[in-house]
């Protein structure tokens, strides 16, 4: 994917959560304001095994993560990855998060 000059990185190691429940995909922990740019971690409920880079971008109040899957060993379990992704951009309180993988 395309480099803006932002920062997407995994937080922690893959782990095996007691309930997955119907998770798939990404999810919104937390965002935060920075003095020059925002913050958002989230997570991505995916196949164990996995590495993935992303890409965003904004449009109107929506902020849209894109992920895809670099990892070449695919296992067969799922887990959950964390992320956070760090743009030079400011987001207001009502911008929306979506997810999608590519």
């Amino acid at each position: 994917m395309a480099q803006k000059g932002f920062l997407f990185q995994e937080t922690s190691p893959c782990a095996y959560p007691d309930e997955p429940g119907n998770r798939s995909g990404g999810s919104l922990e937390s965002i935060q304001s920075l003095e020059n740019g925002t913050e958002v971690s989230f997570s991505i409920y995916d196949d164990c095994c996995q590495k993935f880079l992303g890409e965003y971008k904004i449009s109107g109040d929506t902020l849209k993560i894109t992920y895809e899957s670099i990892g070449l060993e695919l296992c067969e379990c799922k887990c959950l990855y964390h992320y956070k992704i760090r743009i030079r951009e400011g987001i207001g309180d009502s911008t929306q998060v979506l997810f999608e993988k590519g």
